[in-house]
């Protein structure tokens, strides 16, 4: 038979999947998820910034939600967008996307009942993925904050073994590309990228029929 795969960069990235497992072995899943994805260039004139940068956090929400996208609000210029993203199980997603930023930034952010996971695809290896779990504690009748009772970090260089001639700690693109390869060889992937693709065009025509109206979009 032919495996097929579709190119998406972080369904199968290994921060993402070892992030997955993770809330498995706590009997846990995620509610929100929140975005920021910007570059200091470069500007497209070829498609949109939602069709270039947004099908990369989705891709991460079908992973880690495991719940098809319900509803999506954009709001849109040439150079940023603002995406709401709402899933059948009752889940969110917001994404901050912009071409033209001062920094380059890929930042997300995931909460579930007592746990927070930070993923920097950026940051230093070994220290991509922070994991928090905390308890609510309370501050007075209206007031309430978090008390942090267990911090860990993991970096996708301690869930994979690349060539020693790729130095890929400020290349996230070919460790990416070479875990998709690598899932395929060794058919360790759980889901099919083929079928998150379709889900992700579907976000992309509401998201663009919510810019175009104004409104939110239900996902058919």
């Amino acid at each position: 038979g032919v495996t097929l795969q579709v190119g998406l960069n972080y369904f199968n990235h290994p921060c993402i999947v070892a992030l997955d497992e993770f809330m498995d072995s706590r009997g846990k899943s995620f509610v929100s998820m929140r975005s920021q994805r910007f570059n200091p260039g470069p500007f497209r004139e070829d498609t949109s910034i939602i069709e270039d940068l947004l099908p990369h956090d989705v891709s991460m929400a079908l992973r880690l939600f495991r719940a098809k996208p319900e509803s999506v609000h954009s709001i849109s210029t040439k150079n940023d967008a603002f995406v709401s993203i709402t899933f059948d199980g009752g889940q969110n997603l917001l994404v901050n996307l912009a071409w033209k930023h001062p920094l380059k930034s890929r930042e997300v952010t995931l909460v579930a009942d007592g746990l927070m996971a930070t993923f920097d695809e950026l940051a230093p290896s070994g220290r991509q993925l922070e994991i928090q779990e905390y308890e609510d504690k309370r501050l007075g009748d209206n007031l309430s904050t978090v008390s942090v009772l267990n911090r860990s970090n993991l970096g996708f260089s301690e869930f994979m073994v690349l060539p020693e001639i790729i130095d890929f700690r400020n290349q996230p693109l070919i460790a990416n590309l070479h875990n998709m390869v690598q899932s395929i060889q060794e058919k360790v992937f759980e889901t099919n990228t083929a079928l998150a693709s379709i889900e992700i065009a579907r976000v992309l025509d509401a998201s663009e029929l919510s810019i175009e109206s104004g409104e939110r979009v239900w996902i058919k």
